[in-house]
């Protein structure tokens, strides 16, 4: 039986970065993307910029007083309300300015990403320790950036000869 055929916006939907502090750390920002046009609409149906917030835990973790910022001049920038993160489950946290804190609703923080690539940080409750952080290069649109998940496994796409296709490969230190 032959393969089928998949999009090709299928081939690179994320690129992994290596510049996450604490790799290990629970939580985490896991993903994020700086130029949301058509990948997540908000409660209002905007297109706004977003990160995902991963517990890589058995065990639930309250996020109530942990902070996101994009400034590193200030780290307590934008406050978690009372959430709780499900064992090995994530929260998404649109980064629109629209500054809503509701736990039962849809978190936004009261800051944007910059395209250029910009300082984004996930900082534990004593406001100092950065759990963490992210210096991404500029952004794509629509493409997320984050860390590799454990147990992923890279999926091969067979697209017909001739055919073109695109892939961004992250750069390192």
């Amino acid at each position: 039986m032959r393969s089928p055929r998949l999009p090709l916006s299928l081939l690179a939907t994320t690129v992994l970065v290596a510049s996450l502090s604490r790799s290990e750390a629970a939580p985490r920002i896991s993903e994020f993307v700086a130029q949301n046009r058509y990948s997540l609409a908000d409660e209002n149906g905007d297109s706004e910029d977003w990160i995902e917030i991963e517990n890589t835990e058995a065990t639930e973790i309250s996020l109530a007083g942990w902070y996101l910022t994009d400034n590193p001049e200030n780290l307590t920038k934008w406050t978690f309300p009372a959430v709780t993160l499900p064992p090995n489950g994530y929260v998404i946290v649109f980064a629109s300015n629209k500054d809503r804190v509701d736990p039962a609703g849809k978190l936004h923080t009261n800051f944007t990403l910059q395209t250029e690539g910009e300082f984004v940080a996930l900082v534990e409750p004593d406001g100092t320790t950065i759990a963490s952080s992210y210096t991404p290069p500029a952004q794509f649109k629509d493409i997320s950036y984050g860390v590799g998940t454990v147990g992923a496994s890279i999926v091969s796409v067979p697209v017909d000869k001739g055919t073109n296709a695109k892939y961004f490969v992250a750069a390192t230190d």
